[in-house]
């Protein structure tokens, strides 16, 4: 035995690779232990420690007392599971084990993970998916996924990485199972799947060597032959098997082929070819790990495998397990009667037994299974694993004019499902670009003319071609006539003047571009998506709408496009939704749900952006008792009102050159030159340290004044304050008129105010000839596409989604519902400075995120960098006084201020006195959403304050992202 691996290892030497022995072989309590059982051992025994037939998992249990039993009387030293339940492999391993006084090494081909052979697992994205990412980080993390699953199961061997250089589109067994024809790609990612699976002990297998990639058979019905050349296979079939062979892959499977070139005998298959399997693997590449046979009952080994003799002729070969041999007693019979003979060495039966045994003990074959742990069909970070590979593998193959992703401009998009009837492409589509934009999902038109005649075209049609097949003799699942119908869409869209732009989308393989040459060439973009999958689809929309960028590259050569082709796109324009649960989220739903209990609030929306993705989208409670709080519940947002209104339109005004901050407010009113009030500067007014008081009550002023308040409108009575309440128009004069005669303190008093707001008001509304929700809504929320934020919101919502407030028993007397909580802003219409905004959590983010990202959304530049920058700067020099111009921002103590630690020092925001908060921060990229109505029904419910719960919550959020307190970071 020690002379048989001294010649490999002198053979490998003299190859110049740097080798990293597999580790199964270099641990000494692993050889210790081999040693010790292979001592006991007689040849029968060693024999069988060498086979690896076939079991199943499924109900039908009529097979499972024969494998016992070859496990009991012969002692097999491993079994291939094939297909069956968790529950009952688990089972399966554990009666199987229990038969053998020897721990079985088992295996499985789980290729993209444990749902190729069982039921009710996770299956990852195919290896041309992965391909296409060429991110060896994720498809490692994968591996190690991929692995867990597998030992829960009680798996020791992966026939996997599949690592064939799939050169040949023709190819019908390989194709999507290789990560492309990049021989280089390929190696750095099957390194990378081998070495996940193996650094949580499961035994990676590199196949089919020496290379099944070039093939126009399958080796499963017939033996493919392979005509290159040995430089060919030098620099591409064989360059990952070196490679992993390099990186200390465990095993390698041998392939059935027939291939002139590396093996002389006429049709010989290579599995029994001891040219290719021990002077090619063992000797040239320098392998030490284990070689295991593909299956033997192939027909590509059955029906050309011309011996009496097939084990030992593998064995001899080079081959150290052999994978679905026949009857364990026969192949035993078969080795005895070799060695016998002399044709087989008892010595090579010996060392190759001694292997596996080393596997055996490496891969803790003798541990019992572990307790049943997370659900094998998903779990949070399976599914955020997946999404990431898909997001890393779209690839946008061309981009005309710019189109992707879809700019403001697009108002009305046509999905049309070339294939599929439904999927959640449209869907999500729909939610990127916005309430503003509408997105409609339809089956492909069986007559395009019609369709194209009757005008249906929307601002851009987005076709997605899906329900695909991977196989490339089903012409990868899209008919002759489908084409012809995509192409006849394509060229009418490219002759027609003002055409809108058409997007098509590949659910399925690249090699589809092949059959798409005329409609690349037609359209305006062309994205490849590979999987035919609900979350490929969510991928695809996020990317069109600008949510996601694109990264990904062709693994292949296809449709005239090179491998490595991609065209990159840019994400981050709108915002996007995360579909893996926030970590996060128990502990939020936890104060959420303490707070309601002790009637904090009827209920609230709470939502997270982390990277440009909702992370934690919560809908808690109800809006008043009985109506559920939904995603698209409107909520009065009070304050906030200052800064999503009111600041942001002074910034437009003054990057417009018609304002500056520095501005003395009688240069805009000039009715106040000669006031106190007049001097102060727009800048201390913003950071409420212009001396202004808190409030006017002006409400209790006009009750005691008859004929301000009516029931029905009239003619000089059309301002609604509430729901059958009509103010006489002119008090509107009046309420400002008592603030221009109000007392004002020195400048420098630092006093919040509402007051200010009701003059920024009026110089908004002078300098831009519009009233402030129309200035507002046109500069901003229109090209941002926000469709549900705005004032007064019975115009735009319908009253079952929007949050009612107070039950008002002084002023409105009713329960205040679509109408603004503030008495101040209802005597203006509803539309003021310091209040009068709702919005939903979705377009309030939106809002913030925009800001958070220097004043870009959607394809638009609302805002200059440099001027959020400014605005959001403290105003006063004093740091005790947060303020910065509007915007509120984290407090200088620990424990203070309307934020949590964690807060970055470069964070600002708002608050409501309804109970809500929108924050952003860019150190963290960040922006966190709480909206809720706790003055329903009572204004002194202050235990939202007391409980501090908003701040608790963002606390969480900050925490689970694993940010430190600001306080610990230089300022």
């Amino acid at each position: 035995m020690k002379a048989v691996a001294m010649a490999w290892a002198l053979a490998a030497a003299g190859t110049g690779w740097a080798q990293q022995v597999p580790a199964f072989l270099t641990d000494s309590a692993g050889t210790a232990w081999a040693d010790s059982v292979l001592a006991t051992l007689s040849l029968d025994r060693m024999t069988a420690q060498l086979l690896m037939p076939p079991v199943y998992s499924r109900e039908q249990t009529a097979d499972w007392a024969r494998e016992e039993r070859w496990c009991r009387e012969f002692g097999i030293g491993g079994v291939i599971a094939m297909q069956g339940q968790p529950a009952l492999q688990r089972e399966r391993m554990h009666r199987l084990q229990d038969a053998s006084a020897i721990p079985l090494m088992v295996s499985t081909d789980a290729e993209w993970g444990a749902s190729m052979r069982f039921t009710e697992t996770h299956g990852y994205p195919r290896a041309i998916t992965l391909g296409a990412t060429d991110d060896p980080a994720l498809v490692r993390r994968m591996g190690q996924l991929i692995a867990e699953d597998l030992r829960m199961l009680g798996i020791h061997v992966n026939f996997a990485p599949d690592v064939d250089i799939n050169s040949n589109p023709a190819n019908p067994v390989i194709g999507f199972r290789s990560f492309g024809e990049d021989p280089e790609r390929v190696t750095r990612l099957g390194i990378a799947y081998s070495d996940g699976l193996q650094s949580r002990r499961v035994l990676a297998t590199a196949k089919h060597f020496p290379g099944h990639g070039d093939t126009d058979a399958d080796s499963h019905l017939t033996l493919p032959t392979l005509k290159h050349d040995r430089a060919r296979f030098d620099s591409v079939e064989l360059v990952p098997f070196r490679g992993l062979s390099d990186a200390g892959v465990g095993a390698v499977m041998a392939a059935h082929l027939n291939i002139p070139e590396l093996e002389p005998t006429p049709g010989l298959p290579s599995t029994l070819s001891r040219g290719i399997v021990t002077d090619l693997l063992r000797g040239e590449i320098g392998f030490q790990g284990l070689v295991f046979t593909d299956a033997m009952t192939m027909k590509g080994f059955a029906d050309f495998a011309e011996t009496e003799t097939p084990n030992v002729d593998a064995l001899l070969a080079g081959n150290d397990v052999l994978l679905f041999p026949a009857d364990p007693e026969v192949v035993i019979a078969e080795v005895r009667a070799a060695v016998a003979e002399g044709r087989l060495d008892s010595a090579v039966v010996a060392e190759k037994c001694r292997r596996v045994l080393q596997a055996k003990h490496w891969s803790r074959a003798m541990e019992a299974l572990p307790v049943w742990g997370e659900v094998l069909e998903g779990g949070a970070v399976r599914d955020s694993v997946h999404r990431a590979i898909l997001e890393a593998a779209v690839t946008v193959v061309t981009n005309r004019r710019g189109v992707l992703p879809l700019g403001a401009g697009v108002r009305d998009v046509k999905v049309l499902r070339l294939g599929s009837s439904e999927g959640p492409l449209a869907e999500r589509l729909g939610r990127v670009m916005g309430g503003a934009v509408r997105v409609e999902d339809a089956a492909f038109p069986s007559d395009v003319a019609k369709w194209w005649e009757r005008g249906e075209r929307g601002d851009a049609i987005v076709v997605a071609v899906s329900g695909t097949d991977r196989r490339v003799g089903k012409g990868y699942g899209v008919s002759a006539e489908e084409l012809a119908g995509l192409e006849d869409l394509a060229a009418r869209v490219s002759a027609a003047p003002g055409s809108p732009p058409l997007v098509v989308v590949v659910f399925g393989s690249p090699y589809l571009l092949d059959r798409m040459t005329r409609v690349a060439a037609l359209s305006d973009a062309v994205v490849v998506a590979y999987e035919d999958e609900p979350v490929a689809e969510a991928v695809a929309g996020e990317l069109i709408g600008g949510a996601i960028g694109a990264s990904g590259t062709l693994p292949v050569s296809a449709g005239g496009f090179p491998v490595g082709w991609g065209v990159p796109a840019l994400g981050g324009v709108r915002l996007g939704f995360a579909d893996a649960p926030f970590a996060g989220r128990a502990a939020i739903d936890s104060i959420v749900e303490a707070a309601m209990a002790q009637g904090a609030m009827p209920g609230c929306r709470v939502v997270a952006v982390h990277r440009g993705r909702i992370v934690h989208d919560g809908c808690y409670g109800t809006l008043d008792g009985r109506q559920a709080v939904e995603p698209g519940s409107v909520y009065d947002l009070a304050s906030i009102t200052k800064v999503a209104a009111s600041t942001i339109s002074l910034m437009a005004l003054e990057e417009a050159g018609k304002l500056s901050r520095k501005d003395r407010l009688d240069a805009h009113l000039p009715e106040l030159v000669g006031t106190e009030l007049g001097e102060r500067i727009v800048e201390d007014i913003l950071a409420h340290r212009a001396g202004l008081k808190a409030w006017i009550p002006f409400y209790l002023e006009a009750l005691e004044q008859p004929g301000v308040f009516v029931r029905e409108p009239d003619a000089t009575h059309r301002t609604q304050v509430a729901d059958g309440v009509y103010q006489l128009d002119s008090y509107r004069d009046t309420v400002l008129q008592r603030i221009v005669e109000a007392e004002v303190d020195p400048v420098g008093t630092n006093r919040y105010s509402d007051l200010g707001y009701y003059l920024l008001q009026q110089v908004v509304e002078r300098l831009s000839g519009q009233t402030l929700d129309q200035f507002v809504t046109r500069r901003f929320y229109e090209p941002m596409g926000l469709a549900r934020i705005g004032y007064q919101p019975m115009n735009w919502a319908v009253p079952r989604e929007i949050a009612p407030t107070e039950m008002d028993q002084v002023f409105r007397e009713q329960t205040v519902h679509g109408h603004v909580h503030d008495p101040g802003a209802a005597m203006l219409g509803g539309v003021a400075g310091h209040a009068g905004l709702f919005s939903d959590a979705y377009d309030l983010a939106r809002l913030f995120y925009m800001l958070m990202r220097g004043g870009y959304y959607g394809g638009e530049a609302l805002l200059d960098a440099e001027t959020i920058h400014a605005w959001t700067q403290r105003v006063d020099p004093d740091p005790k006084h947060r303020k910065a111009c509007g915007f509120d921002r984290p407090e200088a103590e620990p424990d203070e201020g309307p934020t949590c630690n964690e807060a970055g020092w470069a964070s600002f925001g708002h608050t409501g006195f309804t109970g809500t908060v929108a924050w952003a921060d860019p150190d963290a990229d960040l922006v966190y959403i709480f909206l809720s109505n706790r003055v329903h029904p009572n204004a002194e419910n202050w235990k939202l304050v007391k409980l501090n719960v908003r701040t608790e919550i963002q606390r969480v959020i900050y925490q689970t992202l694993q940010r430190p307190e600001r306080f610990s970071l230089h300022d």
